[in-house]
């Protein structure tokens, strides 16, 4: 996950980043960690800070959320999609590839994300 959101060029979809430097990768590295969080409403809070502190088309956070969109647990399942469906710029294909995946999930609740 950590090297998803590092790989992750920074800044929003045209490239005018809120958080241009280290701090901020780090910062969202450590919310996108709390997407693994067992405890619901530690993810719900982490979704929440994710899309305050990075914005619609912030690509470390789009990337975080797409690993964690294959993660073995449903309810980081769920949490990465919701977090793809409020950051995710229109048309961005590797999360329009993660949400179709989903798709097909064994749980009927992320499939209807």
């Amino acid at each position: 996950l950590n090297a998803a959101v590092a790989a992750a060029p920074t800044g929003h979809g045209c490239g005018s980043g809120r958080h241009g430097g280290g701090s901020g990768a780090q910062a969202i590295a450590a919310l996108a960690a709390r997407l693994e969080h067992p405890d619901d409403s530690v993810r719900r809070r982490a979704i929440d800070a994710l899309v305050r502190v990075a914005g619609r088309g912030d690509r470390r956070v789009v990337a975080a959320a797409v690993a964690l969109a294959g993660h073995r647990s449903a309810p980081v399942r769920r949490a990465a999609l919701e977090v793809l469906a409020k950051v995710a710029p229109r048309g961005h294909t590797e999360a329009i590839s993660a949400v179709a995946f989903r798709a097909r999930d064994v749980y009927e609740d992320i499939r209807r994300l």
